[in-house]
């Protein structure tokens, strides 16, 4: 692990407009904390003949592999689509910690997730929040789903939030260098006598 931990950066940066020059940049951040950053698109493309399904089973499994080799993984957990983190980084998130790789979250939009998802003012029968729909919102205080925080802290890890003052990208750096440091600790540990 000389080049530092290797860092698989899931999240929907995928799907930007300018998806390759983002995830340059947070490759380049990496490297500036001390950690290898492992961006989905830096797998070779899939071949330009194949039907959606075999090119979706493609990306898949370009995915996994390239998670297999990380030693742990930085997750977008910002909402995307609608108030909650984008599906498949939560997949990605949960087949890491299954891994027992540890997992660092950041979230751009520090709101609970009560504050994005509970209609305003409703709650159900017990008095807790709800959304358009009737259903409870859970309300634990954080900005994504408690399976989301809790996993990532299972294996070492933590979910940062970008506050409204913070620069660009800070949740992101604080994430990068959380898992820099775990990693340190743990080769410190190996090397002690």
């Amino acid at each position: 692990m000389s080049a530092g931990p290797r860092l698989y950066l899931a999240g929907p940066d995928v799907f930007a407009p300018d998806a390759l020059a983002c995830g340059a940049r947070m490759r380049e951040i990496c490297a500036g904390l001390g950690a290898v950053g492992l961006f989905p698109l830096d797998n070779d493309p899939p071949p330009p003949d194949l039907d959606p399904a075999r090119m979706a089973h493609h990306i898949y499994r370009a995915n996994i592999a390239l998670m297999h080799g990380a030693d742990g993984c930085v997750a977008n957990l910002s909402p995307f689509r609608g108030p909650n983190a984008d599906d498949g980084t939560a997949f990605e998130l949960g087949w890491m910690i299954a891994a027992g790789k540890p997992v660092f979250g950041h979230v751009g939009d520090p709101r609970p997730l009560t504050a994005r998802s509970a209609l305003a003012g409703a709650t159900d029968a017990q008095g807790r929040a709800v959304d358009a729909d009737g259903w409870w919102v859970e309300d634990f205080g954080w900005p994504v789903n408690l399976m989301l925080v809790a996993g990532a802290e299972q294996n070492g890890g933590k979910v940062f939030v970008q506050s409204p003052d913070d620069a660009p990208m800070a949740a992101f750096r604080r994430a990068v260098k959380a898992a820099v440091r775990l990693f340190q600790e743990q080769q410190r540990f190996r090397d002690d006598p």
